[in-house]
């Protein structure tokens, strides 16, 4: 399931969009998917004694940009004030 997801295919950006944008047409083919990945998510981490929780907690991922840490920056500015229809200069 979770090479599913990590792969260049049409579930990843499908359930990301479904989940932004609250979708609910996509849950009779996307929801059983987005549960199980949850519950994996969810159950792997929960028993991992190895791992600090409170580290990982703020953590913000950035899937497949390839950006580096500059352009995350900038990145970082614009969120929230660019609208869909314009292009932020990075």
């Amino acid at each position: 399931m979770l090479t599913i997801y990590s792969m260049e295919s049409f579930v990843y950006g499908t359930l990301n969009r479904a989940s932004k944008f609250a979708d609910e047409s996509k849950i009779e083919s996307m929801g059983p998917y987005a549960h199980v990945m949850d519950t994996i998510v969810g159950a792997a981490g929960a028993y991992r004694e190895d791992i600090n929780h409170e580290k990982f907690k703020d953590l913000q991922l950035y899937r497949g940009t390839c950006m580096k840490a500059g352009e995350i920056q900038q990145y970082e500015l614009y969120v929230g004030k660019v609208n869909d229809m314009d292009k932020p200069p990075f």
